[in-house]
């Protein structure tokens, strides 16, 4: 599989990722398709695809942008791969909101601000 690369300023190679199809589709438009083309990717394939094809790309560009000065401005809005990489893991380790599990933890946390607040309003 190949993958897309974008040059940083600094010389390095990143991966490009985007939020939203629409975003990824301007990027494109707005610069220079040469075929490439867009998809949605699961986080345990972007992981999958930083390990395999993309193994010597040291960042990863959030969202960047295209045009002459895009070099420059995608080394704005990247992270370390391995940042990158841990970030992905985190989210895929918090509770699903299906499972009820998410709504209980914001309502425990909820009542401990609720009760935090009580504490301050007494002191005052």
């Amino acid at each position: 599989m190949e993958v897309l690369r974008i040059k940083l300023a600094s010389r390095e190679e990143a991966l490009p990722v985007f939020s939203f199809e629409d975003e990824a589709r301007m990027f494109f438009e707005l610069g220079t398709s040469d075929g490439w083309r867009v998809r949605e990717t699961a986080a345990g394939e972007l992981i999958s695809i930083l390990f395999g094809p993309c193994a010597s790309v040291s960042r990863v560009a959030l969202d960047p942008l295209p045009g002459p000065d895009a070099a420059a401005l995608a080394g704005l809005v990247s992270m370390g791969r391995e940042a990158f990489m841990e970030s992905l893991l985190n989210m895929q380790r918090l509770p699903s909101c299906e499972s009820g599990e998410l709504e209980g933890i914001l309502e425990e946390r909820q009542q401990t601000r609720a009760v935090a607040d009580d504490a301050t309003q007494t002191r005052q």
